[in-house]
């Protein structure tokens, strides 16, 4: 589980929020999330400075959190 790493949060607006509100240290992005999902959030990470790693799918990173669907982002919190 990804967990291991700290708290989580997982989906697409609780992400966005820790993004934005300074709460998030690392952004999991599905590569294969719908791609305007991807450049966003890609462009909010960069202007955080915050790091993204697009190295799983959406059905992995669900596995990985635990969860029966797939998620597009994981945000593992400071």
């Amino acid at each position: 589980m990804i967990t291991h790493l700290g708290e989580v949060c997982v989906g697409l607006k609780q992400s966005k929020k820790a993004v934005t509100n300074g709460e998030a240290k690392m952004i999991y992005l599905a590569h294969d999330a719908d791609r305007n999902i991807k450049e966003d959030f890609e462009k909010l990470c960069k202007k955080k400075k915050i790091e993204v790693d697009t190295q799983y799918s959406l059905a992995q990173l669900g596995e990985l959190c635990g969860i029966d669907v797939g998620a597009a982002v994981v945000a593992v919190l400071n």
